[in-house]
């Protein structure tokens, strides 16, 4: 697959890095949604790793002259709502 305009060929998956005979996969990550005014963004995203387990990251970001001021990042692996408070839970899927 050739790099827009640079005339390179990668011929692995971009997703794999390898160093010699061992293979690493790498999580994939798909932005849920953004949201926010020019200088103020919420980004929600969702990651897999390979070995299945799924988390979200939540990213506050804030803009000054067109870079980035500050950046806020949470994460958690997704779990079950523990009984006490599974009345108040929704399964998002």
């Amino acid at each position: 697959m050739p790099s827009a305009g640079t005339g390179v060929h990668i011929d692995v998956d971009p997703y794999i890095e390898s160093s010699g005979s061992h293979y690493v996969m790498t999580p994939t990550f798909n932005v849920v949604k953004v949201e926010g005014e020019s200088d103020e963004l919420t980004s929600y995203v969702k990651g897999t790793y390979p070995d299945g387990s799924e988390w979200y990251i939540i990213s506050f970001t804030t803009f000054r002259d067109g870079k980035i001021a500050k950046r806020v990042d949470f994460f958690a692996q997704t779990f079950e709502a523990p009984a006490w408070r599974a009345q108040f839970a929704e399964t998002i899927e």
